[in-house]
């Protein structure tokens, strides 16, 4: 097994594949959540669209809009590990 370490990102080789470990702040210290990446899409509930603002000066200004969310095509390729202890 090959480690390596850059910043905070650790890269790991398994007999599965390889593996990124990535910190998340938002998580517990003691939750590990599990992502197979290939499983997760982005769905556009609504696609761009482009509307003038208010012209200030010269410039022109523009808003950008879309609605989109995040889409799991398989609920069990993910999963979440709790109550781990660090040594």
């Amino acid at each position: 097994m090959r480690r390596a370490r850059i910043k905070s990102l650790a890269l790991t080789d398994a007999d599965f594949g390889a593996l990124k470990v990535i910190p998340n702040r938002f998580n517990r210290d003691q939750t590990v959540c599990v992502l197979d990446m290939e499983y997760w899409k982005v769905a556009y509930l609504r696609s761009f669209q482009s509307f003038p603002l208010a012209k200030v000066g010269d410039s022109e200004q523009r808003m950008i809009l879309a609605e989109y969310a995040l889409v799991s095509k398989n609920e069990a390729a993910s999963g979440k590990v709790t109550d781990c202890t660090t040594a």
